[in-house]
């Protein structure tokens, strides 16, 4: 952390700008990680069994969301903080409780693909996923993916 500080002061980086960085690194990490794991569905979930190493991916992709979705909450604590400290004005502005919001319903999401999908996908392996699954969960699954892509995407615009 002193190191941080350190290279803070050298290059003269004021704290927004850092925020900033962090925050858009978790951006990059769960919307790269969440595109993946879109475009892996769309291959292998409906034309192609569930393999192995089609699971190892998605719980991979997933750890990788999981972490930008970290950096999000740090970052985004990490603004409000600032935003109290120096820009008290920003508090009030809607866009940055919109953001709050959304990366509420990321967690969320995320808390339930990690306990529920994640399961359902591992003991669906070597089977075609849309034919093994009941109605209930398909619609599970389906709500999941459009929640997450949803909720990742409006973020970036």
């Amino acid at each position: 952390m002193l190191i941080l500080v350190d290279i803070v002061d050298i290059l003269e980086i004021q704290p927004k700008t850092l925020i900033k960085v962090f925050h858009l690194i978790g951006l990059a990490f769960g919307l790269g990680g969440a595109i993946l794991l879109d475009l892996l569905a769309i291959r292998f979930l409906v034309k192609q069994k569930i393999s192995q190493e089609f699971y190892e991916i998605f719980k991979h992709s997933s750890q990788v969301i999981f972490w930008g979705l970290c950096l999000l909450w740090l970052s985004g604590i990490a603004y409000l903080l600032y935003y109290y400290i120096a820009d008290y004005h920003s508090l009030s502005n809607q866009k940055v409780w919109a953001k709050l919001f959304i990366v509420v319903v990321l967690s969320i999401n995320g808390w339930w693909i990690h306990h529920r999908i994640l399961p359902l996908i591992k003991n669906n392996i070597n089977q075609y996923l849309f034919k093994s699954l009941s109605l209930n969960q398909l619609r599970l699954l389906l709500s999941s993916s459009v929640i997450s892509i949803l909720s990742w995407r409006i973020p970036l615009l």
